[in-house]
């Protein structure tokens, strides 16, 4: 029958044609590309639709009350004040450290009190005094072996560069 061929040729127009590459806009969304047709190369694309994106239709569904009462409870959590975020493995977490001005204790009236404040710090001076007197020279110690392994090393280097020299040249 005519009819059928006329139908069967119609058929095969809404096919892709296989083997050909798909359109840009197709590669881009990762689909089918419905715009390459079977029998000839010149007739139009198919116009696809555009559907919306999911951020548009979670605007346009319908609220439930179940959905405004997240909402409401994600505004407060919003409204509550900063949230501290996780401490990285090994690291306090810095926000905590920060957290709040640090108060100084206000100084006693009564003389004896003051005292034996007073001479708590000037314990705990003389004890950091000591320990930094310590760390200096130990800084030096350590800064002069530094110096010493320089020095030892760049004497082997010298070494290695005459022996590998000699052994350019054969001799």
């Amino acid at each position: 029958m005519p009819g059928d061929n006329h139908n069967a040729s119609s058929e095969t127009e809404d096919v892709p044609r296989r083997g050909r590459a798909a359109c840009a806009e197709c590669k881009a969304r990762k689909k089918r590309c419905v715009h390459r047709f079977d029998d000839s190369d010149t007739s139009a694309p198919v116009p696809v639709p555009v559907s919306p994106s999911n951020r548009t239709r979670m605007r346009t569904r319908t609220r439930t009350p179940t959905t405004r009462k997240r909402q409401r409870r994600g505004r407060a959590a919003k409204k509550a004040g900063p949230v501290l975020k996780r401490a990285k493995r090994g690291h306090p977490a810095k926000a905590a450290i920060r957290a709040g001005p640090r108060t100084v204790p206000e100084r006693s009236r009564d003389p004896i009190e003051a005292a034996s404040a007073m001479s708590v710090h000037a314990v705990f001076s003389h004890e950091l005094e000591e320990r930094l007197e310590e760390f200096e020279a130990k800084i030096l110690a350590s800064q002069e072996a530094f110096r010493a392994t320089m020095i030892a090393g760049t004497a082997v280097q010298h070494a290695v560069d005459k022996w590998v020299e000699t052994w350019k040249t054969g001799q």
